[in-house]
C-alpha cells in the first residue's frame, strides 16, 4: 500500500506546492472518514472501485476504494487520464 507521501515523492511530474497541499488535504479527510462525494471525488465508470480527484486544471489523483479505506494509486496529467484508465 502506497502512502500519499511516497506518491508525491516519486511522481514523475513536477507538482506545484499548492497541488501537493491539496492532495494531502484530500488524503487526510478521506482517512478521517469523509465521504469522497463531499470532497468532489468522482467514481470512474470503467472501474467503480476507482475515484478521481482534480488537483488544479492539469492533474488528477486516483484512489482505489476498498471496503474500509481509500488507497492512493497514482497522480497523472489530465491528458493521460484516459490512457491510464484503459490500462487498469
Amino acid at each position: 500500500m502506497k502512502s500519499i507521501q511516497e506518491l508525491l515523492s516519486f511522481t514523475k511530474h513536477q507538482l506545484p506546492i499548492c497541488h501537493q497541499q491539496l492532495a494531502l488535504e484530500i488524503d487526510g479527510k478521506l482517512r478521517a472518514g469523509t465521504p469522497y462525494q463531499q470532497l468532489k471525488g468522482v467514481k470512474i465508470r470503467r472501474n467503480s472501485s476507482l475515484v478521481r480527484f482534480k488537483l488544479g486544471r492539469s492533474f488528477r489523483i486516483i484512489y482505489k476504494l476498498n471496503s474500509h479505506q481509500a488507497e492512493p494509486l497514482t497522480i497523472i496529467t489530465r491528458q493521460h487520464f484516459d490512457k491510464e484508465i484503459h490500462r487498469r
